[in-house]
């Protein structure tokens, strides 16, 4: 199996997990953050990375980063 097909059932998994257990609040957390950028990027396709093409529900929640490196940017809480 690719690394990117692993790294997308991550996503999915812990998906999946943040509905029935409270202790995921970390990788929630980062989702959120995630997603917030992703929902100002000009290659977000509906609910779909526009280069990748993975679902934003699962690339936000896994291990994967943006193809484009924009999950790595500073926030104001990361100074």
């Amino acid at each position: 199996m690719s690394k990117q097909v692993t790294q997308i059932a991550e996503g999915f998994l812990n998906l999946a997990l943040s509905t029935i257990r409270d202790e995921e609040h970390t990788v929630e957390a980062e989702a959120v953050r995630k997603l917030s950028i992703c929902d100002t990027c000009e290659q977000r396709k509906n609910m779909k990375c526009g280069i990748c093409g993975c679902l934003l529900s699962a690339l936000v929640r896994s291990s994967k980063e943006c193809p484009l490196g924009k999950h790595e940017e500073k926030t104001i809480d990361d100074r």
